[in-house]
């Protein structure tokens, strides 16, 4: 499903998708997936962006995945845009990256009407999340105090309180949280 044209985009502004896809060949964006990367960066960024998520189908499409991860990472990082995360997911399931795709698939619905024309887009992101969750345990984590800086299994996964659930490996799982000198940490076994 990872395609060129997996990159939607869909814009008020008809100079800015006109102005976007321009610069977007090969990819030719079409239709209707959230907010546009022109709204979300400044040219030299979507530049940037678009030349990462260029190069990252050409790799998908050679079989390169880490090296395709890469530049969607590198996307990701400049703007959080749900084709950009729906990009990364695809190449994440492609990888065996559960914990990863899972929790780029829930960016990009949350960025994603399920009515309209994002619909079809929508369910097939709910499709893939539903995959994910059949390989992955899906984590709450909850601390009494504000601030706290969050890890799991030896990872930062934010500061408290978190805004969403995680998604983990199945099998023993290591929460930890420090704040202003204090600490903890709880070892869980999920299956």
């Amino acid at each position: 499903r990872l395609t060129q044209s997996a990159v939607h985009l869909r814009s008020s502004h008809p100079r800015d998708l006109a102005a976007l896809r321009s610069e977007a060949t090969p990819l030719e964006p079409k239709a209707a997936f959230g907010p546009t990367i022109t709204s979300q960066a400044n040219g030299d960024t979507r530049a940037r962006v678009m030349a990462s998520m260029r190069e990252g189908f050409r790799l998908f499409k050679l079989g390169e995945l880490h090296a395709a991860r890469w530049q969607f990472i590198q996307a990701w990082q400049l703007v959080k845009h749900p084709a950009v995360a729906a990009s990364l997911a695809d190449t994440e399931l492609k990888l065996g990256l559960y914990s990863d795709a899972a929790r780029h698939l829930t960016f990009a619905l949350s960025e994603t009407s399920p009515t309209g024309e994002q619909a079809e887009e929508y369910n097939y992101l709910r499709e893939r999340l539903d995959e994910c969750l059949k390989h992955v345990v899906r984590l709450k984590v909850l601390v009494d105090r504000p601030g706290a800086t969050v890890c799991v299994n030896g990872s930062y996964v934010g500061i408290s309180p978190l805004p969403a659930e995680l998604f983990v490996a199945p099998g023993e799982i290591l929460v930890g949280v420090r704040l202003a000198g204090m600490g903890g940490a709880r070892l869980l076994r999920a299956r």
